[in-house]
């Protein structure tokens, strides 16, 4: 049999518009019919407004029970641990970790109940001192919590000697401890008692630079200038002699001690010849101390400029933060202001305060101007009134 010939298919050309349809139907089998319900139904604007509306309470209604349920769980948690605590409480009656506890657990519920029951721990401490070294933080919590909470100074004070008693000297926080004892002693005006603690420490640490620094610090507030300057001297020659980095506390306390003595131009001299050895951050707080406390009446401004220059010829960078700090530019102009004649010469520094403050200080800093302003207003108001009656008094006499 022959076999019939077959004739070749004539090729179909496909438009690219027809080609791309198949493909879309190929990747996306839902396009056409999605088109076809677009076709079929309009959306009507009231419908859509309606469904939206179901939506948003339906939404709302399921975050509301969200944060409800959230609520009631804590709350159950929080009654269920504590009965538990109570139920403790009646077993086994009270204790230190009992207490630590409900402090904890009170901590997010209500901070000044949760005070209560760490100073109920205290309490138990202070009857069984062996138990004190391993919870001594309930003692520092205490001591660092007890200003916010009002506590009295002398309950204060009992935290602090605690405190200082339990620290080991080879702790940092050890001669920190003893420094705020001090101050709490002189607090309470128990000056001698002060003293005898600072004095009876440096006889045991006679190396400790930290006790004398702070025996340095009480003899100022004391008034007790010549055995300030003496304690000061000490440190200073003994790193002198072991070539030893001077820090702000050597710089500011021994430039302090000279000028409460009347030695003034020994104290900038020193201050000159020491910036050159201080870090950047001790140059910083050297400049801070020098703005505020420099005295401006009379020729005072101009003797600290006179100053800052010489210091700038050794450290450049003290010219920047004069430049960039606003803080430092407030305070000079604030002692301008409130020194006689020099009003003038406060408003170029409050525009540079100003000036070199972000954008979220600003407010703040122009309200400090304004306040400073109106009470040196309030004052003159006073003198001038004080003067005309002085006056008054004068012509009827």
């Amino acid at each position: 049999m022959d076999k019939k010939k077959v004739k070749p298919k004539k090729k179909v050309k496909i438009s690219k518009e027809k080609k791309e349809q198949i493909e879309n139907k190929l990747i996306n089998p839902e396009v056409s019919t999605q088109e076809e319900i677009k076709k079929k139904y309009k959306l009507n604007p009231f419908r859509v407004l309606a469904y939206s509306f179901i939506l948003v309470i339906f939404f709302s209604s399921a975050i509301l029970v969200l944060f409800t349920t959230k609520e009631s769980t804590q709350d159950a948690v929080f009654k269920h641990n504590l009965q538990s605590l109570i139920k403790q409480y009646k077993t086994s009656g009270p204790s230190v970790e009992l207490y630590r506890s409900l402090f904890n657990l009170y901590q997010d519920k209500d901070k000044t109940i949760a005070y209560l029951y760490i100073k109920d721990a205290y309490k138990l401490l202070k009857n069984n001192k062996s138990e004190i070294p391993k919870n001594i933080d309930i003692v520092k919590y205490l001591f660092e919590n007890s200003f916010k909470n009002n506590e009295d100074v002398n309950n204060i004070l009992e935290y602090s000697i605690i405190l200082f008693k339990y620290t080991n000297p080879s702790n940092p926080e050890y001669f920190k401890n003893l420094q705020v004892l001090v101050s709490l002693y002189s607090i309470l005006g128990n000056y001698s008692q002060a003293e005898k603690l600072l004095t009876s420490y440096e006889e045991i640490y006679n190396k400790n630079l930290e006790i004398k620094y702070a025996l340095t610090k009480f003899y100022l507030d004391q008034k007790k200038y010549e055995k300030a300057y003496d304690k000061i001297f000490t440190v200073i020659k003994y790193k002198e002699s072991n070539k030893l980095q001077f820090n702000k506390n050597d710089v500011i306390l021994y430039y302090q001690v000279l000028v409460n003595l009347n030695k003034k131009e020994e104290a900038k001299n020193y201050l000159i010849s020491s910036v050159k050895s201080l870090s950047s951050s001790d140059l910083k707080e050297v400049l801070d101390y020098i703005v505020v406390n420099y005295d401006f009446e009379g020729n005072g401004f101009q003797d600290f400029k006179n100053l800052i220059n010489k210091i700038s010829l050794i450290r450049s960078e003290i010219n920047s933060y004069l430049n960039i700090d606003p803080y430092l530019n407030l305070e000079i102009g604030r002692k301008l202001y409130l020194t006689k004649d020099k009003k003038a010469l406060a408003e170029i520094y409050f525009n540079k305060s100003l000036n070199t403050s972000p954008d979220s200080l600003k407010k703040l800093i122009s309200d400090y101007i304004y306040n400073i302003k109106q009470e040196e207003a309030k004052k003159q108001n006073l003198d001038d009134n004080k003067s005309i009656g002085t006056d008054l008094i004068k012509k009827i006499r």
